[in-house]
């Protein structure tokens, strides 16, 4: 109607890119909504949570997933990783709870050398000990099969309903019905009581030590 040849939709994309950095355009609003999350508890079978990678953890996982893609490009996905881990600057919101498999710590196949994977490990303690993340691990011989497949996160706001996003590679599915959320999150509540480790877990909406055994 303007005759200006597309230029406010090439601008209005250039935004929405900008907003989004060097995430990828299915993973920007997850990366929103955790800046607004109260609560946001994961499962992860696969790969230590992006929230809690090291850089070089990071970077192995870009270089794995998307090798053809050139260093600036890496660089710009690393950077915008780190970044997101600053939510844990904040002393209290949101709080962060992780289930890790326990593969991820000790697995046949490290992702990085033995060095790079302690300072990983280093980092997920150290917020552990400052009460900024309550992870647990999840032994090898736990019937857990069907949760082998994916991993899934829950995301609980102040005033908005809850989500549930789950990933692979290429691909990802955020999910806001109520009534799958609830389904989703029955069965992420099970894992908890076959964890082990000396961390403790919620129950019932509190916090209480985990058993010595």
């Amino acid at each position: 109607m303007l005759s200006t040849d597309g230029l406010f939709e090439r601008r209005c994309e250039d935004v929405r890119k900008a907003r989004r950095g060097a995430h990828a355009a299915y993973f920007a609003p997850i990366v929103e909504a955790e800046t607004r999350a109260r609560t946001i508890e994961e499962w992860s079978n696969a790969l230590i949570p992006g929230l809690l990678q090291t850089e070089a953890y990071a970077r192995a996982v870009i270089h794995a997933t998307h090798p053809l893609d050139l260093p600036e490009e890496v660089d710009a996905k690393v950077r915008a990783r780190m970044q997101r881990a600053k939510l844990f600057d904040d002393p209290k919101k949101p709080e962060y709870w992780t289930i890790l498999h326990e593969s991820l710590l000790r697995g046949p196949d490290p992702l990085l050398p033995p060095v790079q994977m302690a300072e990983q490990l280093s980092r997920i303690v150290a917020l552990a000990r400052s009460r900024r993340v309550w992870p647990q691990v999840l032994p090898w011989n736990a019937p857990t099969r069907p949760f082998m497949a994916l991993a899934f996160k829950f995301l609980e706001f102040e005033a908005e309903p809850s989500l549930m996003y789950t990933e692979g590679p290429y691909h990802r599915q955020t999910i806001d019905d109520p009534a799958l959320v609830k389904q989703h999150r029955k069965a992420y509540d099970r894992l908890p009581g076959r964890c082990v480790g000396p961390l403790p877990h919620r129950r019932a909406g509190r916090l209480a030590p985990l058993s010595p055994g």
